[in-house]
């Protein structure tokens, strides 16, 4: 402080009165020094505590994996087991290295040593590795640490640095996590919207976890995957700090089993006597809709013509005795469909036939005097017939017997 000396500059000095024997004097100062097994030189001036270039956290088991592995775990967050370290490098080698102090317990201090190896001659880097032990105490959060206790050559002591001072781009936190991830699982359909395609499946975790195989993930952070099949299945998910659970869920949105129609009515129709009613009497059941009702089968007719093959016709008319319809076999297509737009289909041939007989009624007298009434052609005959309705008398044979 007499001096006022700055910082850097060699301390001067000068050596004067000295007389040898004939009484010849001489004067050294600084530019006599002559070295001497690097004990011996200059003295430089230094008031000044040293200054950290880089000070950093980093998940080091996460960073050996990235290394030999080479993987992409997360430096940033660790685990119960991991190997956390902290780092902080100066550009003048310390006469006395650091300590550090994680706060979870007041035992928890360790010593930063000197690493040659990520050393160079501007550089000098000092390192604490410690293991992450449940006895830590340590809270569920960014672990938080003190570096102190350090001094220059010079016996210059710094101040303490802590999470604030961190200036590493790469190595700027660790976040203590021991909690296993969860989610919540989604479907893109069940049993109340079935489908007979695949069912998607969403997995939404609550925080940000590592990729999973197999699965696709999107902007938002969830996760999906396409399931060709019904039934019970698992996935092991894992958070950034390596913590892991097991998501069990089931698929059952996938239907592709097509509803069954029973069909009860006769296979014979009677014109003009038996009425089509509507709906036919018949069944619907599906494996996760149940009883269907008949009113929602489709259905279309079709005339077998003598040849065998089919013409589309008209639908029967409902509540009628189909007097209109040709008589022959009718092929009839039943088509229905579940919810999830599985097709069930039955067909069956329906004959029409009219086996009433027509109807003569005789309106003449029995008895016929000859020589004075005249017999006349036709008689007074009506014939009626259940489909053809009045029939002319010209179409009735008549036979006489004696």
């Amino acid at each position: 402080s007499i001096l006022k000396l700055e910082d850097g500059t060699i301390v001067p000095f000068t050596i004067t009165n000295v007389v040898d024997k004939a009484g010849n004097t001489a004067t050294f100062d600084n530019d006599d020094v002559t070295p001497y097994k690097d004990i011996y030189d200059q003295v430089t001036y230094d008031n000044t505590p040293a200054v950290y270039d880089t000070l950093g956290i980093l998940n080091v088991t996460h960073y050996r994996q990235n290394d030999k592995e080479g993987a992409s775990e997360d430096l940033t967050c660790a685990t119960t087991g991991d190997e956390v370290r902290v780092l902080i490098s100066f550009n003048e080698k310390l006469a006395v290295e650091p300590k550090v102090k994680i706060n979870g317990n007041d035992e928890l201090v360790y010593d930063m040593t000197f690493r040659e190896d990520s050393s160079s001659d501007t550089v000098f880097y000092y390192m604490a590795d410690f293991v992450i032990e449940e006895d830590m105490d340590l809270p569920e959060d960014e672990i938080t640490f003190e570096v102190y206790g350090y001094e220059d050559v010079a016996g210059n002591e710094s101040e303490k640095l802590d999470n604030s001072d961190i200036n590493s781009d790469s190595y700027k936190k660790v976040v203590y996590d021991k909690t296993a991830p969860s989610a919540e699982i989604s479907y893109s359909n069940d049993t109340t919207n079935p489908t007979k395609g695949n069912v998607t499946v969403t997995l939404s975790p609550k925080e940000e976890i590592k990729d999973i195989e197999g699965w696709t993930k999107k902007e938002d952070g969830t996760f999906t995957k396409e399931f060709k099949e019904n039934g019970k299945y698992d996935v092991t998910i894992e958070d950034l700090a390596g913590n892991f659970t097991v998501i069990k869920f089931e698929v059952n949105g996938i239907d592709r089993t097509a509803p069954v129609i029973t069909l009860l009515e006769d296979d014979t129709f009677e014109v003009g006597v038996n009425t089509y009613d509507y709906p036919e009497e018949g069944t619907v059941t599906d494996n996760l809709d149940g009883d269907i009702s008949f009113s929602r089968v489709h259905m279309k007719w079709y005339k077998i013509k003598a040849d065998g093959s089919k013409e589309e016709v008209t639908p029967f008319k409902w509540g009628s005795k189909l007097e209109d319809r040709e008589l022959g076999e009718y092929y009839i297509e039943y088509r229905v469909y579940d919810k999830a737009g599985n097709e069930g289909t039955a067909n069956r041939v329906v004959t029409l036939q009219d086996e009433t007989a027509p109807v003569i009624k005789v309106n003449e007298k029995d008895t016929f005097e000859i020589g004075v009434e005249t017999y006349d052609y036709p008689e007074d005959i009506t014939v009626t017939d259940n489909r053809d309705g009045s029939m002319p008398v010209g179409d009735v044979n008549i036979v006489w017997y004696y």
